[in-house]
């Protein structure tokens, strides 16, 4: 047994799939419970793409884990192969994870501002696939560069954006800002009440 497997079992995630991080940058990893069922459709270096339904839920959504590149023209050419992917997938879609852009110049603080090309971008991809952002619970940063004062950075890179159909499905579901526990990254934990 592997030490991610050991960790995920644990604390109560047996089945996972994981897309290996290049060197020392990215990685992503879908963790799931035994009650899910959950098909993996399609995976790049960037994102992994798949079906799930729980028990309680008969509907099956579909899930993108993203991990997008810092480049914003890298960014902009993943933020295409998504919305291509998302034309040919179904209406109940959730795309999470580390976008390394934001929406607003209020999502940053500390550090050279984000230019205004780069906000519009994330923003132009989010009303192209017709998403909406769930908002969140708890701390607004998900991401720190671990510096102090002066030095200090802090985004909400990490996100959750949502279909209308999902959300009109899930109208209860919210988004919460875990503890980093020793990363640099937030984990985000989505609910579906």
């Amino acid at each position: 047994m592997s030490k991610v497997e050991g960790v995920m079992r644990k604390i109560g995630f047996p089945s996972f799939y994981i897309v290996e991080p290049i060197e020392l940058s990215g990685g992503l990893m879908v963790a799931w419970k035994e009650e899910v069922e959950v098909q993996i459709l399609n995976w790049d270096n960037f994102y992994i793409h798949f079906r799930c339904r729980g028990q309680q839920h008969e509907s099956i959504r579909e899930v993108f884990g993203v991990y997008l590149d810092t480049d914003e023209a890298k960014r902009i050419d993943q933020f295409n192969q998504i919305n291509q992917l998302i034309g040919i997938g179904s209406n109940k879609m959730t795309i999470m994870g580390d976008f390394n852009a934001i929406t607003t110049h209020h999502e940053k603080e500390g550090g050279r501002s984000k230019s205004n090309t780069s906000i519009q971008d994330f923003n132009d991809f989010i009303n192209s696939g017709n998403l909406m952002d769930l908002g969140y619970e708890g701390e607004k940063f998900t991401w720190c560069n671990r510096q102090f004062g002066g030095n200090l950075i802090r985004e909400r890179l990490d996100q959750v954006l949502v279909s209308r159909s999902w959300r009109e499905e899930f109208s209860n579901a919210y988004v919460t800002h875990l503890e980093d526990f020793g990363s640099d990254h937030r984990p985000l934990l989505l609910c579906e009440e």
